[in-house]
């Protein structure tokens, strides 16, 4: 990235954000530049939620009210669960995909 004055950010032509997940009036969560971090205290759901989130967006599927733009490439990394754990958390957020999401989800997600 290169300094550049205010004139030239605001005069520079710039792409709208790409959004993984859009909601019913349109508004997207997760862009395709941003970086994303869950914390917490052990115990509080971090992994029952994010790597739910991440399989549905390597999937191409919707996750909760928002709907999945396409699939994409995810990479998930966690820092505090069992090896075990991960493995039992990641085959039961995979448990409602369609073998054509199972698929992708093998494809998209590190």
């Amino acid at each position: 990235f290169a300094a550049m004055s205010a004139g030239d950010l605001c005069s520079r032509p710039i792409p709208p954000e790409d959004y993984l997940f859009n909601n019913s009036d349109g508004g997207g969560i997760l862009s395709t530049v941003d970086c994303a971090q869950v914390f917490g205290g052990t115990g509080t759901g971090k992994t029952l939620f994010a790597l739910p989130l991440a399989v549905a967006a390597a999937a191409g599927r919707d996750f909760m009210h928002w709907g999945c733009v396409k699939p994409r490439r995810v990479i998930y990394f966690d820092g505090e669960l069992a090896e075990i754990t991960m493995q039992e958390r990641l085959k039961l957020a995979m448990n409602p995909l369609t073998e054509l999401e199972r698929e992708r989800v093998s494809k998209n997600q590190r």
